[in-house]
């Protein structure tokens, strides 16, 4: 699987509805919870996009938190997000400085990203991957010190 998976408002009647991203494919199909309606589209997928693969090892998810000054702050996780931080995350976006629009708050599991909170967006594979690079000495350091169980 390569899906986003996020909440967004249904183009029928602009209810909550799920929405289904393939960034292999660019197709993407949704389901609405108040009107009952299936939808689906199609958009550009780059080349990048068509050949980006996650491994089980990689990070568990990201975290963006966009200023009003247009700068952000990433962070990544190697273990499931944990209701905790949600909390955490939510409290940030009270802050003043911080762009709440422009913040998000996703988990890779079962080959899928799970938006938790914001909408991702369309450069997302991209800043995921730039992030990675960074942080992959630390998460690697960490999962070396505190491996995960692995039944």
């Amino acid at each position: 699987m390569q899906f986003i998976i996020s909440r967004v408002d249904c183009p029928n009647c602009n209810g909550e509805a799920t929405e289904y991203y393939d960034y292999k494919s660019g197709i993407v199909t949704g389901s609405c919870e108040a009107c009952e309606k299936d939808f689906s589209d199609k958009r550009e997928v780059t080349g990048k996009m068509q050949s980006y693969r996650i491994m089980y090892k990689d990070a568990y998810g990201i975290f963006s938190l966009g200023k009003k000054d247009g700068s952000s702050h990433v962070y990544m996780f190697n273990s499931d997000i944990e209701e905790k931080v949600l909390a955490h995350f939510a409290a940030y976006l009270e802050i003043p400085e911080v762009d709440s629009e422009n913040s998000f708050i996703a988990q890779y599991s079962s080959g899928a990203f799970f938006v938790k909170y914001g909408k991702v967006p369309s450069n997302f594979l991209d800043i995921y991957a730039e992030n990675y690079e960074i942080y992959k000495p630390y998460l690697q350091a960490i999962e070396t010190k505190y491996p995960r169980w692995r039944g």
